[in-house]
Order: C-alpha cells, then sequence, then structure tokens
C-alpha cells in the first residue's frame, strides 16, 4: 500500500514538472518570436539609437524587478551609458 501511494505521488510530481516544463518552453517560444520581430521589422535599430542619443536611461523596477533593474544599469553602466 505504501509503495503504491508513494508512487502516485511520484507520478503526480512528475506530470507537474511536465506542465511546468511545458509552460517554461511555451514562453521563450513566444519570448524568441517577439524579438525575431522586432529584428525583422527595424525596431530594434531605432530602439539602440534612442539609446545612445539619450543623455541618461532610467530604470526602475518593483519588487523582484529591482534587481534586474539593477542589471540592465550595471550593464548600461559598463558600456559607457549613464
Amino acid at each position: 500500500m505504501f509503495i503504491s501511494g508513494a508512487l502516485i505521488v511520484l507520478l503526480f510530481l512528475v506530470q507537474e514538472m511536465n506542465i511546468g516544463i511545458s509552460s517554461v518552453l511555451t514562453g521563450y517560444s513566444t519570448l524568441l518570436k517577439k524579438a525575431s520581430e522586432l529584428t525583422q521589422d527595424g525596431s530594434l535599430n531605432q530602439i539602440s539609437q534612442d539609446i545612445i542619443e539619450y543623455k541618461a536611461i532610467c530604470i526602475y523596477g518593483l519588487g523582484h524587478l529591482d534587481l534586474v533593474a539593477k542589471e540592465i544599469e550595471l550593464r548600461f553602466n559598463r558600456i559607457g551609458i549613464p
């Protein structure tokens, strides 16, 4: 009885992981499609030119996105963009 119960729990966890992996893969696929669209229509080039022309760029984030904003700020500072 214990082994079959543990097996059921294990199968459930594997199923949940597969659902999680599937949603992550779907998210990355969507991200790649959108990035491809940006490069094809020239939007990415325009954004790059705008970043170069601005005297300063302010980046904000709330909660855990604050860490992302700080990372972006650090990377911009490394390439000389204040």
